[in-house]
């Protein structure tokens, strides 16, 4: 007689935890499907298992996401609003590890505001990391006046990381980029104008151009 299973229940999350390990795209796509139905059972599953931190387990996540559903991708961000270090290390390294589907998701999702995403974008810059800092970059070329905001905002919290971040994005040149400094001046602000006067006795010719 075979085992009956009761809805939710740990014997069931741990067999589908087993036979996720145990492969089959078969079976992770029956994963997607029951996350489509819903269910706050199942998605619970899917959070402990993330916490539980199997690498097979945040490889579906991403696989998952890469093959798109709104649904699945407002998971990700009500996962992200429930504050866990592990989850946002793992959007982390999803962006380390390039894919222009994910890149937009961060993108967009900083687009749809929410202070505590934002406040991940700011850390996030502040552990470094040349990719992370490009995207930083490649977002503002992109324009969006959320964005440009978002970048001011951070000014005025007064990071010397991210206003040295702002003074070699300027180094590096880019119309748009001397545009926003620009445009922030003419907005005033004392901090930003002493801002660029610092940078200005620092020296360099180019950012004297200003």
């Amino acid at each position: 007689m075979s085992r009956q299973y009761q809805p939710g229940g740990d014997d069931l999350k741990e067999l589908l935890s087993r036979q996720y390990q145990a492969g089959g795209d078969d079976f992770k796509e029956f994963l997607s499907r029951q996350y489509q139905a819903g269910g706050d059972d199942f998605k619970e599953f899917l959070s402990r298992q993330y916490q539980a931190d199997s690498d097979d387990f945040k490889e579906l996540l991403s696989r998952q996401y890469q093959a798109g559903g709104d649904d699945f991708k407002e998971f990700l961000s009500r996962q992200y609003q429930a504050d866990s270090d592990d989850f946002k290390e793992f959007l982390s390294r999803q962006y380390q590890a390039g894919g222009d589907d994910f890149k937009e998701f961060l993108s967009r999702q900083y687009q749809a505001g929410g202070d505590d995403f934002k406040e991940l974008l700011s850390r996030q810059y502040q552990a470094g990391g040349d990719d992370f800092k490009e995207f930083l970059s490649r977002q503002y070329q992109a324009g969006g006046d959320d964005f440009k905001e978002f970048l001011s905002r951070q000014y005025q919290a007064d990071s010397d990381d991210f206003k040295e971040f702002l003074s070699r994005q300027y180094q590096a040149g880019g119309d748009d980029f001397k545009e926003l400094l620009s445009r922030q001046y003419q907005a005033g602000g004392d901090d930003f104008k002493e801002f660029l006067s610092r940078q200005y006795q620092a020296g360099g010719d180019d950012f004297k151009d200003v």
